[in-house]
């Protein structure tokens, strides 16, 4: 017997020892792989650098700021569950394109979301600043939409609504309404007709107020949108939600200088986007992933979950119902592929319950 003790003391000390070796490892392997994500020359997607921060017990960068430092965090679960209820209540399964760097912080909290319940192709990043647009003639412009998601026919059916996001005044001249004239400037009447009130712009700034909207008033914003269509209108007005204001242009977070007039391949997915200015400084990025990090755990969070469950409720429907998910995310569920950790973290974890294991018989 005590020949067997002796034995599983020795295994239960090298598993240790390995445990603790396969830890640092990871660690390193973990540490690695964010450096070379802040050296990146564009701002990184959510679903890119997403298996790696879930994998994280804490903070990417702990002695940088995140959301829990400042007043972000409460304007995220302030503002962030009416806005994400009023786009799925007026777009389901729509393509929400989220222009510039201004909505760059937007951009990540929809990813941020869709991503954690496993919902893909939701939220496209339209690469450009003003020389990109001002560069290009309305060809150009509108193939650069479709590289980016837009789809007239899924549009018109109502499959898939494209909406893009942005700061704007929407004026003759601006980024917004160039896209817009791009979009809607060669189709007849009737093709305008169909797609109408199915691809449009939501600012921050002006349009048909959606902010305070109530259950069952989809049809009123329909029919004042319509309205300035039959009133001889080249394109639709914007819709305005002004809490998109306090979740915009969140400038410690850029990435990098405004876009150029160039378009160029993006090199995760070869969709076209501006070439990006000068990147930042290492501090800025890793406040930008510190804060994807924070988002990611947010959208498990139960206070937001029922918060946002509320906020569709005022709008008279059931947003998980319409998107095909439970508000328990499948990190909770059942844990897919796309949230599972790296597999040395689950033969860590293995290796510590078989130690823990050990501990027991050996007391």
């Amino acid at each position: 017997m005590r020949r067997l003790v002796t034995t599983l003391s020795g295994v239960c000390l090298g598993l240790f020892i390995l445990a603790g070796s396969l830890a640092h490892a990871e660690e390193n392997f973990s540490q690695q792989q964010l450096k070379q994500i802040i050296r990146q020359e564009f701002r990184p997607s959510v679903k890119s650098i997403a298996p790696l921060l879930l994998s994280l017990n804490q903070l990417p960068f702990p002695d940088e700021s995140g959301l829990g430092r400042s007043s972000l965090r409460k304007t995220v679960f302030k503002e962030f569950p009416a806005i994400l209820a009023r786009l799925e209540y007026l777009y389901p399964n729509g393509t929400f394109a989220c222009l510039g760097r201004d909505t760059a912080f937007v951009a990540d909290l929809l990813e941020s979301f869709y991503y954690i319940h496993g919902i893909d192709k939701r939220v496209v990043r339209l690469g450009a600043s003003s020389r990109t647009i001002h560069g290009m003639d309305s060809s150009e412009l509108r193939e650069f939409l479709v590289s980016n998601g837009l789809d007239l026919q899924a549009a018109a059916d109502g499959s898939r609504p494209y909406v893009m996001i942005d700061r704007t005044p929407y004026t003759e001249t601006s980024q917004s309404v160039l896209l817009m004239k791009s979009v809607f400037g060669k189709l007849d009447p009737d093709q305008r007709e169909r797609i109408w009130t199915r691809v449009n712009f939501i600012s921050s700034e002006v349009g048909i107020d959606i902010g305070d909207l109530r259950e069952d008033q989809r049809r009123r914003i329909d029919q004042a949108m319509l309205m300035s269509f039959k009133n001889g209108a080249r394109y639709p007005p914007a819709l305005r939600l002004s809490s998109l204001a306090r979740v915009t242009d969140v400038a410690d977070s850029e990435w990098h200088n405004p876009f150029g007039a160039s378009l160029v391949a993006h090199p995760d997915d070869g969709r076209l986007t501006g070439l990006p200015g000068r990147t930042f400084g290492q501090t800025s990025h890793r406040i930008a992933v510190n804060r994807i990090w924070e988002m990611l755990h947010i959208m498990q969070d139960p206070v937001f979950k029922e918060i946002l469950t509320e906020e569709a409720r005022r709008l008279n429907f059931d947003i998980w119902k319409q998107l095909g998910v439970g508000p328990k995310s499948p990190l909770e569920e059942s844990a897919p592929d796309h949230l599972i950790q790296s597999a040395s973290v689950g033969w860590i974890q293995k290796l510590k319950k078989l130690i823990s294991d050990c501990e027991r018989f050996l007391r």
